[in-house]
């Protein structure tokens, strides 16, 4: 599960700018607000990498179609 935390700073530049990743923190800044993406893993999980990614296109799919 990745959490995401909103953080704006108006000393920011107007283009989106490289993500600067330390451990499991990635910070992205867009425009005048700074995204700081911290990642959580859950070790005894069972689903693959490609399972998630797989079941969040169908489920995007499915929305879309209603």
């Amino acid at each position: 599960m990745i959490r995401n935390e909103l953080i704006t700073n108006a000393a920011v530049a107007n283009t989106a700018e490289q993500p600067v990743q330390t451990d499991n923190v990635t910070i992205y800044k867009f425009g005048r607000s700074v995204y700081k993406v911290r990642a959580h893993f859950n070790l005894e999980c069972t689903e693959t990498l490609t399972d998630v990614v797989g079941r969040l296109i169908l489920q995007d799919l499915n929305d879309t179609d209603n």
